[in-house]
């Protein structure tokens, strides 16, 4: 990392760590919102970071944990006290229990690692790179996608229901014929595709229960096909707004890892890609 200073103020207990890049801001301030590219240099080389919680805006949380080289884990999180877009930051970072809670034996702290091989690569995490899958663990994916338009615009795509008819359709020659929308912590929702006139299939639904929600940021809900026998998913979806647009990351965790192979299995992710590719047609390029 090209460091030119570090000051030290050891009576205002501070550490001022100076470091230039040749790139622009919001290249910079994307690698720090976009957790697929903040994993590839926070931690030291040998103890790399997986982040299951990326909320950057203010009240949000993110939750990591690093891997050593033994499989031992620390963990770790940071709780979101200001963001000013592409200029700054304010966190409270501190250590963590497996399960998330703060860890109060150990201090909070500050860190910052090895950046400049990611900072400079154009192409890895580009916006039309499509609908992307990584696993973090046996029983959790994360998906995610750049879509060109506002967070609020991707959010009120996802909610409205006017929207969701334009894209949120299925395969072609499938049709959204029922929708239902949850805008509070506690209620359900439900969406049910049917085939149109000639095409092969039967109609079937997906339903769920809303947990969480800070519009147009961060919600949580679970998910389970209607009529199936299967635990509900719990799905985390966040809106971050990067170069190219919004980024949408979707870490879903199953309730087993056969059960995550079998769903991924169905071509999943590219059906998504799909959806995606409609929404950025028929809704986001709309007048």
């Amino acid at each position: 990392m090209p460091v030119t200073s570090v000051d030290r103020d050891l009576d205002r207990l501070t550490l001022t760590i100076t470091a230039e890049f040749p790139v622009p801001v919001r290249r910079l301030w994307d690698e720090y919102v976009d957790p697929r590219q903040l994993e590839k240099f926070w931690g030291p080389p040998t103890w790399p970071a997986t982040f299951t919680r990326h909320d950057v805006f203010p009240g949000g949380r993110s939750d990591y944990y690093m891997t050593g080289p033994d499989g031992s884990r620390a963990c770790g999180y940071w709780e979101y006290l200001s963001v000013d877009e592409c200029r700054s930051f304010e966190v409270l970072d501190g250590f963590s229990h497996d399960d998330g809670r703060p860890n109060t034996d150990l201090p909070t702290r500050e860190a910052m690692g090895q950046i400049e091989a990611v900072v400079t690569d154009d192409a890895t995490f580009a916006a039309d790179t499509g609908t992307q899958s990584q696993l973090l663990d046996e029983r959790t994916v994360r998906v995610t996608r750049i879509l060109h338009g506002t967070p609020r615009q991707v959010w009120d795509a996802h909610h409205e229901p006017e929207l969701l008819n334009r894209w949120f359709h299925g395969p072609d020659g499938w049709a959204l014929v029922g929708c239902r929308v949850a805008s509070a912590p506690g209620e359900t929702t439900r969406f049910e595709w049917a085939p149109d006139d000639g095409v092969e299939g039967e109609a079937f639904a997906l339903t769920g229960q809303l947990l969480e929600t800070d519009p147009p940021h961060r919600e949580v809900f679970t998910e389970t096909m209607e009529g199936v026998d299967a635990p509900p998913t719990r799905n985390e979806q966040t809106l971050t707004a990067v170069e190219g647009g919004t980024l949408l990351t979707l870490v879903i965790t199953y309730d087993s890892a056969d059960l995550r192979e079998t769903i991924l299995g169905t071509g999943m992710v590219d059906g998504m890609e799909a959806g995606y590719r409609r929404l950025e047609a028929e809704v986001l390029t709309s007048p």
